[in-house]
């Protein structure tokens, strides 16, 4: 089991209290308990009705674990052979006075991925061939 930081101890502990805010609600709840339940929490009415939301169809205290956005830290979306692949194209053929357009420079990427045997990452907007 992980030891959890301090901030991710203060955030559990938070989403601990939301969720017996939420919890303690009647399936319909009165404007006057809203306004009250709004208060407790903290937070604006679109969000507290986003919690109850989402706090009512996970019935879980981790559906109220703030969530940030992005990719979560130590998670890698290529390999480090590919990374090697993008870095080199962009030194050896973007960074140069001609400076190539990105369709070309994504060509070679394909092109050096296809060489290789591995997959070429995927970039929308950009030809796959």
């Amino acid at each position: 089991m992980t030891e959890r930081s301090e901030e991710e101890e203060r955030e559990w502990q938070e989403a601990l209290a939301h969720a017996q805010v939420l919890r303690g609600l009647p399936a319909r709840p009165t404007a006057g308990q809203i306004a009250d339940a709004i208060v407790e929490l903290g937070v604006s009415r679109a969000t507290f009705f986003r919690w109850l939301k989402r706090f009512r169809e996970d019935e879980r205290t981790t559906a109220l674990v703030i969530r940030k956005a992005g990719r979560r830290p130590r998670i890698d979306a290529f390999s480090s052979a590919l990374k090697a692949v993008v870095d080199d194209a962009i030194r050896t053929f973007y960074a140069t006075p001609e400076k190539p357009t990105l369709t070309r420079l994504w060509r070679r990427i394909v092109a050096e991925c296809r060489q290789r045997g591995m997959t070429p990452p995927a970039i929308r907007g950009c030809p796959t061939s």
